[in-house]
């Protein structure tokens, strides 16, 4: 009779080594088949990001996928734990042309959207994200 060893010390091992690794941040892809689209229209540009991620990373993932449609990232805000685990905050930003102007309040979430409200990034303000405090 052979020694069958149990795999749960294994699994530890390999969420405990996954657990080290700094994930890094990426532009979500939205899913251009539900939409029956062939192309993206790079009006909007979301990246997920982790704590402790630069907001120049940030714009820099950001304006990479706006210009794929000739046009410039513009930083609307964030919202925090509406991204992947590992990930999980969203930054938002616009991509316009060159002539366009922008205009933050545009792109805000309004008082009847129900979203949580948009922060900087790395600001602090971990509680009033919630709405805790106000």
């Amino acid at each position: 009779m052979a020694f069958q060893a149990s795999p749960l010390p294994f699994l530890a091992l390999f969420l405990g080594l996954a657990a080290c690794a700094k994930p890094e941040p990426f532009v979500e892809t939205p899913d251009l088949g539900s939409a029956g689209r062939k192309k993206a229209l790079y009006d909007q540009v979301v990246v997920c990001f982790s704590d402790g991620d630069s907001l120049e990373t940030l714009k820099k993932l950001a304006g990479e996928e706006c210009a794929k449609g000739q046009k410039t990232a513009h930083y609307i805000g964030h919202q925090r734990w509406q991204c992947r685990l590992t990930v999980p905050h969203l930054a938002s930003f616009a991509c316009l042309d060159q002539n366009q102007d922008f205009n933050r309040k545009k792109y805000l979430p309004s008082q009847e959207t129900g979203l949580p409200p948009v922060d900087q990034p790395d600001s602090g303000n971990f509680y009033g994200a919630f709405g805790i405090g106000k």
